[in-house]
């Protein structure tokens, strides 16, 4: 075993673009200060330092000592830890007077920097330019880099962990933390190619044991074999690095959402749908060939699917993240598109969609883009949210028409009109059926497992809510946690109605009342539900007696009209039947497209007491039909197996 001033004189070191950057805490930082103070005098082993000796030849210092370079394969984040602590060591005690221990200064900075031309130059040099001007901000003073990606963050506060560990010591004990750096830390000392080790394959097989190497870490690996075998014109590493770092500024790099981005970038690429966990083995498959024979046309598809990485995480990041996309309206998204995506999140379904939206972000105009978000947003909660369709039963027609949308001519037109044919075919995500179902009188408040409701109640609420809501007025907030929505919506029947008073008598038959009390119809948001409680309908509108009600100024626009349907003497199932009615005209407005199974008329279901104009519902009369053709014979239908360019 070697110690760290054996590591580090007479070698230099490239940390490869294969690693991921910096990444140790306090945890792991408090760790290295916590073993070497319990190993007293005696060495501590510190594990393995893998290099690979590169090809450039040995070079000599100021000093005439030759310095070899190495690649660091593995061990980049306890070496440079002891380089951090080294340097944090070096300027405490350079500062001293005693010419004893500025030597011992000196005798750091020969392991941090060698001498050449008269200037310092670091040991250590990331290949991603960022980072390495990160190191040398820490390491020698110069200016850190303008951002700040997660890496550098954690070589930044790692360094702050170490300095504030030693400001303050004692001489005598920083001159023991020297040598418990410099000559007590024990390393293993491995150079690949000294042992004709390949540095990718034992990247992979090092990177196996305890916490396995991601999807794409894999796929990177086996992309950098094929291309250095046959020298192909990419470098996967530097795809690689650019993705995560890209995944990361939209704060959706973590290991499950990095295998997430993996698999949909394959499903995309391929038009093949796969799980997160098996997509190296599908590219493998996909490439293996390449490991033993040249083929032009698989390196030429290698090296193009190799430069659509960034692209991707870029389009996957924007479509993924948690943070506010306003950011990007004019750069990568329009203000429509921002709304339309902002509301499948709201859904809480937004992966459905998730291949087609990628596709169509990376291929199509922002105003396109806006257009297929709008017709996925109305397909998810149509199919989805009303049908109650699994999440995954149209998964490989919808990874189908990316592919198409990444690969070929497919016009935003031809997405719609394989949108329309996606809805006109499955029988309950028809308009008709679709308002029959919110009509249906089944209970759609949702709250518990005791009120098994509808559990898009709320999204359709706000939806209504921000139909009937003026122009330039702030809407009511979204409540994305489930009991702050629950609790934002008001019963105008209370769900308690068996009170001894106006309620019970206006509702005598407890049967009948049970029935209504959770139709969207007697349903609407509320900005203070406790004020309003279990009020009679004429107190809800106005109480004097109390600062809220539907007519007062802070009500929500759902609430300002229900004085529409009563004048505050009643409030029946006529009441509740007609307002519901309106909420199925919004409904048929809102979720329909310009599709000829969407221009029709149609009864709701029949119930007692229902308004006029509830069995003579016009779904759309107006837009054009973007399928021009008999929609059950559309060119759509006819080339389902063929390319939509051809529609």
């Amino acid at each position: 075993m070697h110690s760290f001033s054996f590591i580090c004189e007479g070698h230099f070191f490239i940390i490869p673009t294969n690693q991921r950057g910096y990444s140790w805490g306090r945890q792991q930082v408090d760790a290295v200060f916590s073993d070497l103070r319990l190993a007293g005098t005696n060495s501590h082993y510190m594990g393995s330092v893998i290099v690979s000796r590169t090809d450039t030849p040995d070079f000599q210092d100021d000093q005439l000592r030759t310095t070899a370079e190495f690649y660091l394969e593995d061990g980049q984040q306890r070496i440079m830890t002891f380089f951090l602590i080294a340097n944090a060591l070096r300027i405490t005690l350079g500062k001293e007077i005693n010419p004893e221990i500025k030597l011992e200064a000196k005798e750091l900075e020969k392991l941090i920097f060698y001498r050449q031309g008269g200037a310092l130059q670091l040991r250590v040099k990331n290949s991603n330019d960022e980072l390495h001007q990160m190191l040398k901000h820490l390491l020698a003073g110069e200016p850190q880099p303008a951002r700040q990606t997660p890496p550098m963050t954690a070589l930044k506060d790692a360094y702050e962990i170490i300095t504030t560990k030693l400001n303050g010591a004692l001489l005598t004990e920083l001159q023991k933390w020297k040598q418990s750096i410099c000559n007590q830390a024990k390393f293993i000392w491995i150079d690949l190619k000294s042992e004709g080790i390949d540095r990718y394959l034992a990247f992979d097989a090092i990177n196996s044991r305890g916490l396995p190497l991601s999807e794409f870490d894999k796929i990177k690996n086996f992309c950098i074999l094929i291309t250095s075998k046959w020298s192909l014109a990419t470098k996967p590493e530097d795809a690689w690095f650019d993705s995560i770092e890209k995944l990361q500024s939209f704060g959706v790099g973590s290991r499950s959402q990095e295998a997430a981005y993996t698999a949909l970038v394959f499903s995309v690429y391929f038009g093949k749908k796969v799980t997160e966990n098996e997509v190296h083995a599908k590219i493998v498959s996909q490439y293996h060939e390449l490991l033993f024979k040249r083929d032009v046309r698989k390196e030429a598809e290698l090296v193009d699917f190799v430069s659509t990485w960034s692209t991707f995480a870029n389009s996957l990041g924007l479509l993924a993240t948690d943070y506010d996309r306003a950011i990007y309206v004019g750069s990568l998204i329009s203000a429509d598109s921002l709304d339309w995506l902002l509301r499948l999140d709201h859904m809480e379904l937004p992966g459905i969609c998730r291949p087609l939206l990628m596709a169509a972000h990376i291929r199509f105009s922002k105003d396109e883009f806006a257009a297929i978000v709008r017709a996925c947003e109305i397909y998810t909660f149509r199919t989805h949210a009303v049908a109650g369709r699994r999440k995954d039963s149209n998964s490989v027609d919808i990874v189908d028409l990316a592919f198409r949308v990444f690969h070929s001519n497919v016009t935003c037109k031809d997405v719609l009109i394989i949108i329309c044919k996606w809805l006109r075919n499955d029988p309950a995500s028809r308009l008709p059926e679709v308002l029959n179902e919110l009509a249906s009188g089944k209970a759609k408040y949702y709250y518990d497992d005791d009120v098994k409701g509808w559990p898009y109640s709320y999204y359709f609420l706000y939806e209504y809510e921000l139909a009937n809501s003026p122009q330039g007025v702030s809407p009511l907030r979204w409540r994305s946690e489930r009991t702050g929505q629950m609790t934002t919506i008001e019963h105008i029947m209370p769900q308690t109605h068996r009170d001894n008073g106006a309620w019970e008598q206006a509702w005598p038959n407890e049967a009948e009342a049970n029935a209504f009390k959770h139709r969207l119809g007697n349903l609407t948001l509320t900005s203070d539900n406790r004020a309003l409680g279990r009020k009679w309908i004429s107190s809800k509108l106005t109480d004097p007696n109390s600062g809220y009600g539907y007519r007062c100024p802070e009500a929500t626009n759902s609430e300002k009209i229900i004085c529409n349907y009563t004048d505050g003497s009643h409030w029946n199932r006529e009441d509740i039947l007609a307002r519901e009615l309106d909420m199925m005209k919004f409904a048929a407005a809102r979720w329909s497209l310009p599709c000829s199974s969407d221009l029709d008329f149609m009864s709701l279901p029949k119930i007692e007491g229902q308004p006029p104009g509830w069995d003579n519902l016009v779904l759309k009369t107006a837009d054009a039909c973007v399928i021009e053709s008999d929609p059950i014979t559309s060119a759509a239908d006819e080339s389902e197996d063929e390319d939509p360019s051809k529609i």
